[in-house]
């Protein structure tokens, strides 16, 4: 499925105008907001550098830090972590995260590994 973005729009960042079908926010944006685009200013000073970093070590170490912690508070409730293991970057499920129930082996939450880091750890912190 092709998804045609029109040639001129409103930039989600700046609120200015993108030209040529602008670019994809993601990884800024969530990944579901497939409709929003930026201008060329907004992707080269917000979007490309984010990228980079996510592809850094200190950025891998620091993911891997906040999962630890999080599986530890989850455990206490009885719950555990679980992370998509697809590779395709392009998939639904990529990246994403469940939360299931240890006894019973429910899935308490994320049913589609539709969870990112920030939504398992309000969730953590919730409970």
């Amino acid at each position: 499925m092709d998804i045609t973005y029109p040639a001129k729009g409103k930039c989600c960042f700046c609120d200015g105008e993108y030209i040529n079908g602008g670019h994809s926010p993601v990884p800024i944006v969530h990944e579901c907001a497939t409709s929003l685009r930026c201008c060329d200013k907004c992707y080269l000073e917000n979007v490309v550098p984010t990228i980079l970093y996510r592809n850094t070590d200190e950025y891998a170490a620091e993911v891997h830090k906040r999962e630890q912690k999080i599986r530890r508070k989850l455990a206490t409730q009885g719950l555990r972590l679980k992370k998509s293991r697809t590779k395709n970057h392009t998939a639904d499920d990529y990246g994403g995260y469940q939360i299931i129930e240890i006894y019973s082996n429910r899935i308490e939450a994320g049913e589609k590994f539709d969870l990112s880091l920030e939504d398992v750890e309000d969730y953590a912190n919730e409970e």
